[in-house]
Order: structure tokens, then C-alpha cells, then sequence
């Protein structure tokens, strides 16, 4: 009888263990699908600002709120991220809500450029953080980078980005854990060796 009950409590502790696993799985994707990419074919350009209503590649139709950033951003890729009530464009964030989705897949465009499909938003994985320094390393679509803390959110190694850092400078970032912040960009493209000897040099 005793190896019987350590065998019935061995079975009641990997069932725990699995639904453990499954139930985190279920948050991690559910966090993840919670933003997308797709691209913006109305109005040309898109401005950014307060009251103005754009319609996504699928057909969706979104007002912005609270924004005034003069974009002047002609069939630009975006991220939106519905449920937080924002859209990354052009490394700026911009708030949105829907005024009408359809849920239909992007249409073929001559003039937009094509998004990379609706779902999981490409992230950027912060791979190295040294403490007590500003800059970090992350690893994305566009090889490595050298990003500089600028307010909001004080990343940590193993923190996504949500969207794609295009080109040098300030931009504002989402967070996979939700949170938002403002990084600088002062390197991308480069190599693994290349990347430590230049965060090296700036976290002396």
C-alpha cells in the first residue's frame, strides 16, 4: 500500500506540473497575440494626430486619440496593439481605438508596402544588460543593437520589444509585458563581436 500512495502522489504531482506549464503557455501566447502588424493604406499621409480616422490593409478602421505627431507617413508598416490602445509607426506611439474591424486578411495592394502579416508582432529580445549602465544589447530583425535607456519602462535582459527599430535615433517602444518607454538607437547591424566591444566601451 505505501509504494501504491507515493505512485497515486507522483501522478497527482506531474498532472499539477503540466497544467502549471499549460496554464503560463496559454499567457504567454494570449500577451503575444495581443498585438499585430499590418500597414495603413488611408488617409495618405498619415498624420498621427487627434480625431483622425485611418483604415488598416484588412479593412479595420481606427480614430486616433490623444496623439498630435504630424507624422506625414505615406502606406507606412505598423504595429497596433488593440487592447492597449496603441500603434507603433515609425518609432513613435501613437494612441488608437477601433471604430470598426472587419477581422479579414490584408488585401493585395500596388501601392502599400505589403505588411508581414497579422498575429504575433516581431519582437526584439534584449540579450545583455549590464547594471548600472544605460545602454543594453538586443538581438532582432535587423541583426544586433545598441539601445540606450531613455525613460518609461527600465528593461531587463529577456524583455521583448514589440515592432521593428528602423534606422538611428529616438523611438518609442511597447514592452511585451505591457509597459511602454523611449530608447535611443546607436547601433544596428552589427556583429556579435562588434556589439560587446562597442557596449564595452560605453558601460565603463
Amino acid at each position: 500500500m505505501p509504494g501504491l500512495y507515493f505512485q497515486l502522489r507522483g501522478f497527482v504531482a506531474v498532472r499539477m506540473i503540466i497544467v502549471m506549464v499549460a496554464a503560463f503557455l496559454f499567457c504567454v501566447s494570449a500577451d503575444a497575440q495581443e498585438c499585430f502588424r499590418t500597414s495603413v493604406l488611408t488617409p495618405t499621409p498619415l498624420m498621427g494626430n487627434q480625431g483622425e480616422i485611418f483604415r488598416t490593409a484588412e479593412g479595420d478602421l481606427y480614430e486616433v486619440v490623444g496623439s498630435y505627431e504630424y507624422l506625414y507617413a505615406y502606406y507606412p508598416n505598423v504595429t497596433i496593439c488593440p487592447s492597449r490602445g496603441k500603434m507603433l509607426v515609425e518609432g513613435k506611439t501613437v494612441g488608437i481605438v477601433a471604430a470598426q474591424t472587419t477581422g479579414r486578411q490584408p488585401p493585395v495592394s500596388s501601392k502599400a508596402p505589403a505588411p508581414k502579416g497579422r498575429g504575433v508582432a516581431a519582437s526584439i529580445t534584449i540579450v545583455f544588460r549590464k547594471r548600472g549602465c544605460d545602454y543594453f544589447l538586443a538581438d532582432g530583425p535587423r541583426g544586433l543593437y545598441i539601445l540606450e535607456w531613455y525613460g518609461g519602462h527600465d528593461p531587463d535582459r529577456g524583455d521583448g520589444i514589440l515592432g521593428d527599430i528602423d534606422g538611428y535615433g529616438f523611438k518609442d517602444v511597447l514592452y511585451t509585458g505591457g509597459a511602454d518607454g523611449r530608447v535611443y538607437v546607436e547601433e544596428y547591424l552589427l556583429s556579435k563581436d562588434r556589439a560587446l566591444e562597442e557596449l564595452a566601451e560605453k558601460c565603463r
